[in-house]
């Protein structure tokens, strides 16, 4: 893949517009759970798009680490949120200590004077 490819890749989370998150979150509306593959299809829009668009619905539109997809955020879904919030939570603790497990390492080994 050539640079020019790749560059059309990247989706920025600021790329993404308030129309788009309504679009997925009236896409949901209604539903459970909705695998991404399906959005995707039915928006035509890229898994990176819809990801970028989640992570810019501040906690509207449902999904995390071990989750079944997709969903609107309702009161209906309390129980949802809880569960995706926790998963992120639990991911975040051990993203964190491995990284002070890799900043250990990293102490150990000695510098070159610059």
């Amino acid at each position: 893949m050539d640079a020019t490819a790749d560059l059309a890749l990247k989706v920025t989370i600021s790329s993404v517009t308030p129309e788009q998150v309504e679009l997925v979150a009236d896409f949901l509306r209604g539903r459970e759970w909705v695998r991404g593959s399906e959005i995707c299809a039915a928006l035509s829009i890229s898994d990176r798009r819809l990801r970028a668009i989640v992570e810019f619905a501040d906690g509207r539109i449902l999904s995390g680490p071990g989750s079944p997809g997709y969903k609107l955020f309702t009161r209906e879904a309390l129980a949802d949120a809880d569960a995706v919030a926790c998963s992120f939570e639990s991911q975040g603790k051990r993203m964190l200590q491995h990284a002070i497990a890799i900043r250990r390492r990293f102490h150990h080994f000695p510098r070159s004077a610059q």
